[in-house]
């Protein structure tokens, strides 16, 4: 399991979660993450939108 992911590598899973349709416990193993981790960086993402 991976520890750390760029920013960058971080958006880009974000947008492929959002775009796979699968549930967040489906999606994060497939990139060695956890269910909480991803939810975690798609709140950041959804706020970092936000304040743009």
């Amino acid at each position: 399991m991976r520890s750390n992911y760029s920013r960058e590598e971080r958006q880009k899973i974000v947008e492929e979660y959002i775009q796979s349709g699968k549930s967040q416990t489906v999606f994060a193993p497939e990139y060695g993450i956890k269910p909480n981790t991803l939810s975690a960086w798609v709140i950041r993402e959804i706020l970092a939108a936000m304040a743009s």
